[in-house]
């Protein structure tokens, strides 16, 4: 109960063939896999205890008394230390989450967190990155979540290091930014330098290396199991899909979406609740993740496509699910896609275009796009569709964009022209594209 099995979520699907699309009917309903209740239950004696709200007011006055000196301070550094690593660790995360706690304070508590702190703290401690204002404390989470493999705040550290304005608050981050550029972990070409131009070069391509495999290094281990106790905090993390209100669920889908590969099997499990908001959720956080999953997924042998299939049988989450399937850029992928570009609705067509251009890397395909734009009639999509597909056909035979120009509306938005840009782009990234 202690581990995480990864590929316990792969088990029933490794063997089901693709549904193609004219076999489901559009308001099928999948049968899920076990609920999100069931994995609370399962892990609700592990993960960071809830802790009192006098209890942090005692944990913030002790961390006032730890900076005047003398023998007071010297007591409440003990108090400190004495406490249940869990609960401390808890409070303190409850101290930042606190609007009005003062930003001394908030310094001290991320401080106790980066020397001090457990690895359940992670999925809140990321969360901090989104709403931390203090520049030097936004350098303190990025160091601890290094600390722990998380590379989440490295873009953090580079736009600190590359601002150049001269305010106090940013030199003071600034500094502490470059003193913890040597403890970053080697990286394919890499291993940092004794000057600060070598250890720029070096934090830019361990950025990059966690923007595309949520790895820090090329020969991370990169594990496929995680604690019981961070294990808790993620599922409780994802319970949050199950919210009226939009703000917890974006927190969730933030935080999901900055974590290593493991916390993929649990959104392919959230992907399959009873709940409709909790499928969609974790779907899209899914396809936030993008091409990480792609990586991920090749390393540990996980058909993510089988994966994503079944799900597709549920007509209320298929477009989420279209849009997970291409964000991966896994090109096995293509097949099914294609089933749903010729017989979705208009919108589960105009996903499957856009996935289709994520994903889709086989030069083969380009006669089969040729055909079917250039038939007569002409086939029924949408300008967003359309623009994907024509994308993508120019991508795969770039000489005939020329011969053949798209027959697109004049109404097709820039944003969405300049979207199709960056999704050709990102294949670049994808795992069919490594060097």
């Amino acid at each position: 109960m202690g581990l995480l099995f990864c590929f316990a979520c792969t088990d029933a699907s490794k063997n089901s063939a693709p549904i193609p699309a004219d076999a489901v009917g559009n308001q099928a309903e999948f049968i899920p896999g076990e609920a999100l209740q069931h994995y609370l239950q399962l892990h609700q004696g592990n993960g960071l205890p809830e802790v009192s709200e006098d209890f942090i007011v005692e944990v913030q006055d002790l961390l006032d008394a730890t900076t005047l000196g003398g023998n007071l301070a010297n007591r409440a550094t003990r108090s400190l230390i004495e406490m249940a690593e869990e609960h401390r660790t808890a409070a303190l995360l409850g101290l930042l989450e606190q609007r009005l706690t003062p930003v001394p304070i908030q310094q001290l508590a991320y401080s106790w967190l980066r020397d001090a702190g457990l690895e359940s703290m992670l999925p809140r401690l990321t969360l901090r990155l989104k709403y931390e204002k203090d520049h030097w404390a936004v350098v303190a989470i990025a160091h601890t979540l290094l600390k722990y493999g998380n590379g989440s705040g490295l873009q953090a550290l580079i736009n600190i290091l590359d601002d150049n304005s001269g305010r106090p608050e940013i030199e003071a981050a600034r500094s502490y930014a470059a003193t913890i550029l040597g403890e970053l972990p080697h990286s394919q070409n890499e291993a940092g330098g004794e000057n600060f131009a070598a250890n720029w070069q070096h934090l830019l391509e361990i950025n990059q290396l966690w923007q595309k495999q949520r790895r820090l290094s090329s020969d991370d281990e990169d594990p496929t199991q995680c604690s019981a106790e961070l294990l808790a905090e993620y599922w409780r993390m994802i319970a949050r899909f199950a919210s009226q209100p939009l703000r917890p669920v974006d927190d969730a889908r933030f935080v999901l979406s900055r974590q290593r590969g493991f916390v993929i099997p649990l959104l392919l499990q959230a992907a399959r609740d009873p709940n409709r908001y909790i499928r969609e959720h974790a779907l899209q956080t899914l396809a936030w993740i993008a091409i990480p999953i792609g990586h991920w997924c090749w390393r540990h042998e996980v058909d993510f496509v089988a994966e994503l299939v079944p799900i597709l049988a549920s007509g209320k989450s298929r477009t989420r699910a279209l849009e997970a399937l291409g964000a991966a850029g896994i090109s096995s992928a293509s097949e099914v896609l294609w089933s749903w570009v010729q017989n979705g609705n208009r919108e589960e067509r105009s996903a499957a275009c856009d996935a289709m251009l994520r994903c889709c890397l086989d030069p083969a395909w380009a006669v089969r796009l040729q055909n079917f734009l250039l038939a007569t009639p002409p086939p029924r999509l949408s300008s967003e569709g359309e623009a994907s597909l024509y994308a993508l056909w120019f991508e795969l035979e770039p000489d005939l964009e020329a011969e053949y120009p798209p027959r697109l509306s004049d109404n097709l938005p820039q944003s969405e022209w300049d979207r199709r840009l960056r999704w050709t782009e990102m294949r670049n990234l994808s795992v069919g594209r490594q060097d």
